[in-house]
């Protein structure tokens, strides 16, 4: 079997356009497949097989990969904070994003540190309430609006881990400044029509919960039977 030679010093483009170099010879005794060391100009190192080199399907870490914006890793081991980091990113700068609206829209960034994810998985684990967060990550959230009211970023000093009721009632309260003609408080129930929740509004409800605002809006008129796995209701109607 013959190798295609790529040697030290010759370089390179990925199919995004970032360059690397060859920098070293390895050889994989287990797959019998001949590798290069690499390095991209922003300073990433690893190990390829030579295939990838002429596909150019080789991911530059070194620059931002997530969102145009965040820098992702290689191997991810936590789950949970990595979903927790993509969510934020993304009600932050993916302007797809149903949350977009209320975050990014409305000038919620995140600091330059917490675009590395690697930062942000060292920091969150750190914090109080971490433990409890693993264990039932269905009850906790990470929030930056309790430490500093009005704070529009996200970043390790201004945000904690706090219980999902706690979340809640911080955003009920927050949202109660704000003046409307036409806001309706709305009920939220489980599909035994058990009631779990008011908010002051369909807006209120949907940042609290994550549920879809149109969504929502079709259950209270009739239109829709359940969204996001609830019943919604408006008060008068009950």
């Amino acid at each position: 079997m013959t190798y295609t030679k790529y040697l030290i010093g010759e370089r390179f483009k990925n199919n995004k356009g970032f360059e690397y170099e060859i920098i070293g010879y390895c050889f994989d005794l287990k797959n019998s497949h001949k590798k290069r060391r690499i390095r991209f100009d922003s300073g990433y190192e690893c190990v390829i097989s030579t295939p990838n080199i002429k596909h150019g399907t080789i991911i530059d870490y070194g620059n931002p990969t997530v969102l145009n914006i965040g820098y992702g890793e290689k191997h991810i081991d936590n789950k949970l904070l990595y979903s927790r980091w993509y969510k934020m990113l993304s009600r932050c700068y993916d302007v797809n994003s149903h949350n977009y609206k209320w975050y990014g829209a409305n000038g919620v960034y995140v600091c330059e540190r917490w675009l590395h994810y690697k930062n942000y998985e060292k920091d969150v684990s750190s914090m109080d309430n971490y433990k409890e967060m693993v264990k039932n990550p269905n009850l906790w959230n990470i929030d930056k609006d309790i430490v500093e009211k009005g704070n529009k970023c996200y970043c390790p000093d201004k945000c904690k881990i706090v219980s999902k009721y706690e979340n809640i009632s911080e955003a009920i309260d927050r949202n109660k400044s704000t003046t409307s003609v036409s806001r309706s408080p709305v009920i939220q129930m489980d599909k035994n029509f058990k009631i779990l929740n008011e908010y002051p509004s369909i807006k209120n409800a949907s940042i609290a919960t994550g549920v879809n605002s149109q969504g929502i809006s079709l259950c209270c008129n009739g239109k829709l039977k359940t969204s996001g796995g609830f019943i919604w209701k408006h008060k008068r109607d009950l």
